[in-house]
């Protein structure tokens, strides 16, 4: 049975994003790009929100089985790293909103 899986490489200005097909052993690419916010959209709040609607719009369009999203791994700048963590937590609360099961992934 044929998967789709959305992948997120999480961040507060740059969010990458993949979207991905896998059936019969063969992977297929579908969509793939970045959602991005500035200082100049808003608070925290609002920037986290942006890219949530950003995602829950992925979602609905292509409707994936699952998020595989890239797990924080150590920064030299903690408060960036606070800041990721931030918006990965809020990427599981909209995979949860669509029933969606969330997994992570270390980049190394």
């Amino acid at each position: 049975m044929p998967k789709t899986i959305l992948g997120i490489d999480p961040g507060l200005a740059a969010c990458g994003f993949g979207l991905v097909s896998s059936s019969a052993g063969q992977l297929g690419s579908i969509e793939y790009g970045c959602l991005a916010t500035k200082k100049q959209d808003g608070t925290l709040a609002e920037r986290i929100s942006c890219l949530n609607s950003g995602i829950g719009d992925l979602i609905k369009k292509y409707q994936p089985d699952c998020l595989a999203v890239e797990d924080i791994y150590f920064a030299k700048n903690v408060r960036s790293a606070l800041d990721v963590a931030k918006v990965c937590g809020s990427f599981i609360a909209v995979g949860r909103q669509y029933d969606l099961e969330t997994f992570f992934y270390t980049p190394l």
